[in-house]
C-alpha cells in the first residue's frame, strides 16, 4: 500500500508526546535551595569579615583638617557646568540640583549629582532647597536655568516675531503667561549684566485666579543669548518681591554664562577648588606659560655705513601655549626686532648719540634742543627712522632665534659672546627653538601714537610662534566679547624687576597677578579691544595671558601707559585674544587640546585638594613622563610625599574594597534567591499535604499538546482511517 500521508513539519516527536513527571513536592525543601542560603550566607559573612578588617587597617590616618595643602571649605561646595554656556558653584548641603542633559544620540537623560561638573550638555536644570534646611527663608523658592541644544525652535520663533531684536525675543520666548489657575502681571522689565552677560530682566508677580485668596508670588526672569541660542535664568516662588534668598546667593556670585566648550579648555576646565567663589586654581594654567627670549645679531648698516663689530640685541617677554602640539600665543614687539628697534632704542637711552644723529638729519642746534623738549616732536621725528629703507638702515650678516622656557630653567645670557652662543642653542626638554609663524605688529604705531597722530593703530601687537612638542599643557582661549567691566582677572608672566637683589635668580618663577576690568575701550585708530585693568604689570609681562574666571585666555598683556603727572596712576591694556585668533584663521591652524600631561596635571590637583595624596602623585608622575618641563608638578609631587608622611592621605577605595563590596552585593543575592526558592517549594508542599497530591498542579500534564484532537496514523497494513488514541485518553485511562 503506498503511504499518502505527508509529513508535517511541526509534528511533535515521541520523547514530546511523553508526560512531565510531577515535581516532588512531597518533601518541604529541596537541597539545591537550602544549599544557595547557605553559599550566599557565607559568602556575606566572609566578605564583612574581611571588609572589616581592610577598614579598620584604613581608618588610622587621621581626618584631614583645614591645615592641609589646599584649604577645605567650610561647606559643603559642589559646581555644576553645562558645555552650553553656564555654571556656577552651590553648597550642596543646604541645595539639591536636578538637571537633564542630550546624550549623542539626541536623547535626553537625568544627569548624576557627580556629573554635574563634568561640562555635560545640560539643556535644563533645577535648584531647590533641601528638606533638612526647609525652614530656612526662601525654602518653597526655586532657581531653574534652561537652554536649547539647537536654535531651530528660537529660529523659527523670531520668523514669526520679525519685529523683535534679538534680546527682546528671548525674554518674549521664554516669557510667563497667564493660564486658567494663575494670572500672571509683567511688573517691570529692563537691561542687567548676569553672569558676564548682558541680559533682559523681567519681574513678573502670579496670583491664583480663584479659590483661596492667598499673598502674590514673584518670579524673576533673566533672558539672553549666547551663540544664538536663547538662555532663560529664572528665580521662582519669591514671596518678598525681588530678594534673592540668602541660600542661592552663592549660586547668583559665580554664575557665569557664555562659551564654554571642551574644545576651547574643555579644557580643562575644572573645577580644583570650590573654596572660594573663583573656580579655577591658576596652578592649573600656569605651566603653560612660557618665557621667550628673542636674540638677533648683525653688522649694523647707517647710510652705507657698516659697523665692524657685530652688534647682539633682543628682548625678553611672555608667552603661552594654546595646544598641547606647541602653539604659543605672544605679543608682536617681544619676538620682532630689527635694525630701526635698534637705532630708536639707542637713541632714546643716549640723549648724547640723539643729538649727533639729529644733527646728521641737517636739523640745526636750535631745532635739536626744541625736539629734546617736546616729547611729540621727538617721536614723530624718530618715527621716520622706520621709514628708512633698507639700503639706508639694515642688519647685515643677520642671525636671530626665539627661544621659549618651558620649565623653571633660564636662558643665561650675560655678554654678547653668550648671544653668540645661544644663536645656536639646539632643542632640550626645557627650552625649545620657536618658529614665528605669523604677526599682527607695527614698531612705528606707540611712536606715532605718542606724536598725537589721529590716525592711531596701523595694526595690533600679537604673534603665533610654534615649538616642536607634543602632550604640553595649554590655556585655552576664551571668547572675549563676555568679558565685562570689573570682571575679576588673573594675569601670569615673568616680570623682569621682580628678579632683582632680593630673590634668587637660578630659576624661572612666573609671577601671578590678580586684578580686575577697570575699562573696555576701543584701540585707537582700530576696531580692536583693550581692556583697561587694575594688574599691574612691568617689562617682561609683554606677551602673558589675562585668564578670565572659566581659566581662559581673553587677550595678552600688552601696555603699560604713564603720564608724566606724577598723581596719576599707571594703567594696564590688555589686547583682545580676538586679534591673536585672527593669525590662526589666517594660517587654517586648528588647535590641538587632547593633552595627556594637561588631562591628568587637572585630576591630580583636584586629588591633591581632596587630601588623596597616594593617588595625586600616580597623576603626576603622568605628567612629569608625558611633559618633564612641567614647571610644578615637582613642587605638588613633594607636597603630596609631606602630606603622606604627616599621615594626612586619605586613601581611594582599593580594588580588594570594591571586589569585596562586589561579592557581599552576590552573597546577599545568592541567598536572597534561596530563600525565595525554598519559601515558594514550602509553599507548594504545604498544598501538596492539604490535597494529597490531588490538587490539579501536581497533575501529570502532557510535554506538547497537538493542535488536533486526535492523530490518525496511517501503516501500510492498517486499515485506512484506523484512529489512534490521543494521548489524553491514554492518560485517562492510566489513572481508571
Amino acid at each position: 500500500m503506498v503511504n499518502n500521508v505527508k509529513k508535517s513539519k511541526t509534528q511533535p516527536s515521541i520523547k514530546q508526546l511523553l508526560p512531565k513527571h510531577p515535581k516532588h513536592y512531597h518533601r518541604a525543601y529541596r537541597i539545591r535551595h537550602v544549599s544557595l542560603v547557605f553559599v550566599g550566607v557565607g559568602i556575606m559573612v566572609l566578605s564583612v569579615f574581611i571588609l572589616g578588617f581592610v577598614l579598620g587597617k584604613e581608618s588610622d590616618p587621621p581626618v584631614v583638617s583645614q591645615e592641609t595643602y589646599l584649604q577645605k571649605p567650610a561647606t559643603n561646595m559642589s559646581s555644576a557646568r553645562s558645555s552650553l554656556g553656564f555654571r556656577f558653584a552651590y553648597d550642596a548641603s543646604a541645595l539639591a540640583v536636578a538637571a537633564t542633559e542630550i546624550d549623542p544620540a539626541g536623547k535626553a537623560s537625568a544627569v548624576s549629582p557627580a556629573g554635574l561638573s563634568e561640562n555635560k550638555k545640560i539643556t535644563e536644570l533645577s535648584v531647590k532647597t533641601k528638606k533638612n534646611t526647609s525652614r530656612a527663608p526662601g525654602a518653597v523658592a526655586r532657581l531653574s536655568i534652561e537652554t536649547r541644544a539647537d536654535t531651530k525652535d528660537f529660529d523659527n520663533f523670531k520668523k514669526r516675531n520679525a519685529g523683535l531684536t534679538e534680546p527682546d525675543a528671548a525674554a518674549e520666548f521664554f516669557g510667563l503667561k497667564t493660564t486658567a489657575d494663575y494670572e500672571v502681571v509683567q511688573v517691570s522689565r529692563g537691561q542687567d549684566v548676569l553672569g558676564s552677560l548682558q541680559v533682559t530682566k523681567t519681574v513678573y508677580k502670579e496670583s491664583l485666579r480663584s479659590g483661596a485668596q492667598l499673598s502674590s508670588v514673584y518670579t524673576i526672569l533673566w533672558t539672553g543669548v549666547i551663540e544664538g541660542r536663547p538662555i532663560k535664568v529664572a528665580m521662582q516662588g519669591l514671596s518678598g518681591g525681588e530678594t534673592i534668598p540668602a541660600n542661592f546667593a552663592v549660586i547668583f556670585d559665580t554664575l557665569q554664562l557664555g562659551t564654554n566648550t571642551a574644545g576651547s579648555l574643555e579644557r580643562l576646565s575644572s573645577s580644583v577648588s570650590a573654596q572660594s567663589a573663583r573656580d579655577f586654581d591658576v596652578n592649573a594654567y600656569s605651566p603653560a606659560v612660557v618665557k621667550l627670549y628673542h636674540i638677533i645679531c648683525g653688522n649694523l648698516v647707517i647710510n652705507d655705513q657698516k659697523s665692524n663689530e657685530t652688534t647682539c640685541t633682543g628682548d625678553t617677554g611672555s608667552g603661552f601655549l594654546v595646544s598641547s602640539d606647541g602653539y604659543i600665543a605672544t605679543n608682536g614687539h617681544v619676538i620682532i626686532y630689527d635694525a630701526a628697534d635698534i637705532v630708536v632704542n639707542e637713541l632714546i637711552n643716549n640723549p648724547l648719540q640723539l643729538q649727533g644723529f639729529l644733527g646728521v638729519l641737517g636739523l640745526s642746534p636750535q631745532q635739536i634742543s626744541t625736539i629734546g623738549k617736546r616729547p611729540e616732536l621727538l617721536a614723530a621725528t624718530l618715527a621716520k627712522i622706520y621709514d628708512l629703507p633698507p639700503e639706508k638702515l639694515r642688519l647685515d650678516n643677520k642671525r636671530e632665534i626665539t627661544l621659549a622656557a618651558l620649565g623653571d630653567t633660564p636662558v643665561d645670557i650675560e655678554s654678547g659672546e653668550d648671544a653668540l652662543k645661544i644663536l645656536d642653542q639646539k632643542d632640550t626638554h626645557y627650552i625649545k627653538r620657536a618658529e614665528v609663524l605669523a604677526t599682527d605688529y607695527a614698531a612705528r604705531d606707540l611712536l606715532i601714537l605718542q606724536q598725537g597722530a589721529e590716525d592711531g593703530f596701523s595694526a595690533s601687537d600679537v604673534a603665533l610662534l610654534k615649538i616642536n612638542t607634543k602632550n604640553a599643557p595649554y590655556i585655552g582661549l576664551a571668547d572675549s566679547s563676555r568679558i565685562q567691566q570689573n570682571a575679576r582677572i588673573t594675569v601670569v608672566g615673568f616680570p623682569g624687576d621682580a628678579e632683582n637683589q632680593l630673590t634668587q635668580g637660578s630659576k624661572l618663577v612666573p609671577t601671578v597677578t590678580n586684578g580686575s576690568i577697570s575699562s573696555i575701550r576701543q584701540a585707537s585708530g582700530s576696531k580692536s579691544k583693550l581692556f583697561q585693568s587694575d594688574a599691574d604689570a612691568s617689562q617682561g609681562n609683554s606677551g602673558g595671558p589675562a585668564i578670565d574666571e572659566d581659566g581662559r585666555a581673553f587677550g595678552l598683556m600688552t601696555y603699560r601707559y604713564k603720564d608724566p603727572t606724577a598723581a596719576n596712576a599707571a594703567k594696564s591694556y590688555i589686547r583682545d585674544i580676538e586679534d591673536f585668533k585672527k593669525l590662526l584663521a589666517s594660517k587654517k591652524i586648528t588647535l590641538n587640546t587632547s593633552s595627556t600631561s594637561q588631562q591628568a596635571w587637572e585630576k591630580g590637583l583636584v586629588l591633591y585638594g581632596d587630601s588623596k595624596f597616594s593617588a595625586a602623585i600616580s597623576e603626576f608622575k603622568k605628567v612629569r613622563g608625558a611633559y618633564p618641563a612641567h614647571r610644578l608638578v615637582d613642587t605638588y609631587t613633594a607636597g603630596a610625599q609631606d602630606g603622606i608622611k604627616q599621615g594626612k592621605d586619605v586613601k581611594e577605595p582599593s580594588l580588594l574594597m570594591i571586589g569585596l563590596i562586589g561579592a557581599l552585593t552576590i552573597g546577599g543575592g545568592t541567598a536572597a534567591t534561596g530563600l525565595f526558592l525554598f519559601g515558594r517549594h514550602r509553599g507548594y508542599h504545604l498544598l501538596y499535604k492539604l490535597t494529597d497530591g490531588q490538587h490539579p498542579k501536581f497533575a501529570l500534564q502532557p510535554a506538547v499538546v497537538p493542535h488536533n484532537s486526535e492523530i490518525r496514523h496511517f501503516h501500510q497494513d492498517s486499515p485506512v482511517g484506523e484512529t489512534f488514541h490521543p494521548v489524553s485518553e491514554i492518560q485517562d485511562n492510566r489513572q481508571n
